[in-house]
């Protein structure tokens, strides 16, 4: 145990409590098997997860309309993420009436999240719980038949 935790740059300690979290205990000892930790960590994974846009009516919203590119201001004015980069003339010419090039990427939603709300906590989410839900719903949607 103290060679892995040397060599994974962990204390010894760390390493004896995963190996004893994650072991078979059918037998009389404690067998470490990496088939029984996988198994482990997916059931401790299935724990019941709600999603933070289910419910958060206020995120939920401020990511749909950036998703969306349909974001505006009190005068009406549309917000759009960055400026497209400028068409150089090689390869197909930049298309700026398509719908996704005024829409926000996860990534950009994620981040301008942090600076439009500072100080609100429940206004925080990664930009992998974006993709996460987009991904999720999309199943689920050709799996009703939308």
């Amino acid at each position: 145990m103290r060679e892995i935790a040397r060599r994974l740059g962990r204390d010894p300690s760390t390493i004896s409590r995963e190996l004893r979290r994650n072991a078979s205990t059918r037998a009389y000892r404690l067998d470490y098997k990496a088939s029984t930790a996988q198994w482990h960590e997916e059931r401790r994974a299935r724990r019941p997860k709600t999603a933070k846009l289910l419910t958060n009516a206020r995120l939920r919203q401020y990511v749909q309309d950036r998703l969306s590119g349909v974001v505006r201001t009190a005068g009406g004015k549309v917000i759009t993420g960055p400026a497209a980069p400028e068409w150089k003339g090689r390869n197909k010419p930049h298309r700026g009436d398509r719908a996704w090039v005024t829409s926000w990427s996860p990534e950009q939603i994620s981040r301008r999240l942090e600076v439009e709300f500072p100080d609100a906590e429940s206004m925080r989410i990664s930009h992998e719980a974006i993709y996460q839900a987009l991904y999720v719903d999309g199943v689920a949607r050709c799996h009703r038949g939308h």
